[in-house]
């Protein structure tokens, strides 16, 4: 009886969850889609005119920004002034450069309304004389009349900054980075100099001219520095930098009102003869700045103006120093809101031996040419001349006008790169022709020495007929001629003709290192090594067996009847009504190194011999 009033109850139960499951349930309210579709419109519009009005931020188009995008609460508390000028000077000053912004997303429950702000997370980075700033905050778009409109106050230009607050970047340079040789000695480094200057109150105007002479510059540089209109009687005038010279700073400073402070300067110890690899470095041309807009880079830099202090500026400067320096208008207090270390630079070491460059250099005794040494086992390239060359260091800090003028005037051209130039070759090249001859099959190996001592002329006319314009252009191209040889410093690329196709052996051109470099082959069983001029580079191959180990032998049996105890060419070749000597070669005994050495304007090969002669045997 128990169990049938269980089970009545249990079935009871049963039809009536039944029944209520069975009656219709109301449905949720549902948004409208007028009101979802207005939910969206207003955070798409917000959106829209932020992205807009970040556009013209990194554009730094302010007068549009405040015209057209602040709302009038922002417009009422700082006034276009501040808004457009104070950013424009700051930007300006702080060296403000490519401005980012990105913008988080929105939270999940945030609410779009017209009544409400518009907020969005805002991730602000940008370059600045002080270093990356970089710092999160977030902007609030109020909509009125119409539209939504940016409230904005002066943190969104540097975090921290309110009305009133004073700004400045202090900076300070990273020392530039050494030049030096194989040895580790000096080519371009940093010297102590001094800056000099005079306290008018102290300083007797009757002595001008003599301390325009001692610091080379002209009395009316130093009236005119005088006569600034912020100069005052017991103020320091700056006049000039100079290089530490005892004797002048002793003729200086016995002058009363003189005063020097010292200071870092560079400094070139070898002079000429490295100053075609070294170049100099100068005050930034506008021309320069404009180039490098954005790269830290101002008015009062000094940069690299010629040389290897040119071609690896960006190595050699480091990173400069700054600090972007915030003093609150409430309280006094000075804020770092940016900063950056120094870095020095990368220290340049070459493969030159800068006391072998300056023995070529003087024993060229001031005649114009140009010269190479290279190793041949490794392609380093141990000396790189032209000659004449000019003193790098009367450009520091700055050459005097009348002085460049005089230097760019010099009949000699002491500017002109001549190891980046190209030359005619003549009879230096015909161990290059037998060579291409005794692989085609066209000379025969005992008849090498002939060959090799036929004129130029003679040799190439009759190597380019009997082997065809076609194929002996081809082997000519095999040793690099038509086309750019890999090297650190731009060369004049060598050349069979302005065409390029094979004409006369007066039309081949080429440039001093390449002429160098081929020679190397007879040491290298016929490859030739890329030059290198940078210190550590791994020897790489150029031209991969250009002359057959078996046509090496009567090759260089053939070059040593050019001077005694070389192997080589020693020849004239005639160029524009004067006759140029060019030797190429080595020692026949234990070799050091490949000399190729240019002369213009020689009497005779004796005149180029006794040079050669001078630089092997000191």
């Amino acid at each position: 009886m128990e169990k049938k009033m269980r089970a009545i109850i249990l079935l009871l139960f049963v039809l009536i969850l039944s029944a209520c499951q069975d009656e219709p349930q109301p449905a949720p309210e549902a948004e409208s889609e007028e009101e979802a579709v207005q939910v969206s419109e207003e955070q798409i519009a917000a959106q829209a005119r932020l992205t807009e009005f970040i556009g013209l931020w990194q554009q730094k188009d302010f007068v549009q920004m405040y015209d057209s995008y602040l709302n009038e609460g922002t417009k009422g508390a700082f006034g276009k002034e501040l808004f457009v000028d104070w950013q424009q000077e700051l930007h300006r000053e702080l060296a403000i450069q490519n401005l980012a912004v990105n913008v988080g997303e929105p939270a999940s429950d945030a609410e779009w309304s017209r009544e409400l702000p518009a907020d969005f997370k805002l991730e602000l980075a940008m370059d600045s004389a002080g270093g990356p700033v970089e710092f999160t905050k977030t902007m609030s778009l109020l909509y009125e009349n119409d539209n939504w409109f940016v409230e904005w106050d002066p943190s969104f230009i540097l975090p921290g900054l309110e009305r009133g607050d004073t700004v400045s970047a202090v900076k300070e340079l990273a020392p530039r980075a050494d030049i030096v040789d194989r040895n580790g000695k000096g080519i371009a480094v940093n010297a102590v100099g001094y800056e000099v200057g005079v306290i008018p109150e102290k300083f007797d105007e009757k002595r001008i001219a003599d301390v325009a002479a001692l610091l080379d510059i002209t009395p009316a540089e130093i009236t005119t520095k005088l006569g600034k209109s912020w100069v005052q009687p017991h103020f320091y005038v700056p006049l000039a930098h100079i290089r530490e010279d005892q004797a002048v700073l002793d003729q200086l400073f016995a002058i009363p009102g003189t005063v020097r402070n010292e200071l870092t300067l560079r400094s070139y110890p070898f002079g000429e003869p490295l100053s075609h690899i070294s170049g100099f470095v100068g005050p930034i041309t506008a021309e320069q700045l404009a180039e490098r807009k954005g790269t830290g880079y101002e008015t009062d830099d000094v940069i690299g103006r010629r040389g290897l202090e040119e071609s690896f500026e960006d190595e050699l400067r480091g990173v400069t120093a700054g600090r972007i320096l915030i003093q609150k208008a409430n309280s006094g207090e000075t804020v770092t809101a940016s900063e950056r270390e120094a870095a020095q630079g990368e220290a340049l070491k070459l493969s030159l031996d800068a006391e072998l460059q300056k023995r070529i250099y003087n024993a060229m005794d001031g005649k114009s040419g140009t010269a190479a040494a290279i190793d041949p086992k490794t392609g380093e390239v141990l000396a790189l001349v032209s000659s004449p060359g000019f003193n790098p260091n009367l450009f520091i800090p700055n050459i005097a006008q009348s002085r460049y003028r005089e230097l760019a005037n010099d009949p000699r051209l002491v500017f002109f790169n001549r190891f980046a130039a190209a030359y005619t070759p003549g009879a230096a090249l015909n161990p290059l022709v037998a060579a291409a001859g005794l692989e085609a099959g066209t000379v025969e190996p005992d008849a090498t020495n002939k060959t090799i001592g036929a004129t130029a002329n003679n040799l190439y006319d009759s190597q380019l007929q009997a082997q065809g314009s076609e194929a002996f252009a081809k082997r000519l191209a095999d040793f690099g001629f038509g086309e750019a040889m890999p090297f650190t410093i731009e060369l004049t690329p060598s050349t069979l003709s302005q065409n390029g196709a094979p004409g006369a052996a007066g039309q081949v051109q080429a440039n001093i290192l390449h002429l160098a470099a081929l020679y190397t082959a007879f040491q290298n069983g016929g490859s030739v090594y890329e030059p290198t001029l940078l210190a550590g580079e791994t020897p790489k191959v150029w031209l991969d067996s250009v002359i057959s180990e078996a046509n090496i032998e009567p090759l260089e049996a053939a070059m040593r009847e050019s001077i005694d105890g070389f192997t080589g060419s020693l020849s004239l070749i005639k160029a524009q009504g004067n006759e140029n000597g060019l030797f190429i070669g080595y020692p026949t005994e234990e070799p050091p190194y490949v000399l190729a050495l240019l002369v213009e304007d020689v009497e005779n090969e004796d005149a180029v011999a006794q040079k050669v002669e001078e630089i092997f045997n000191k």
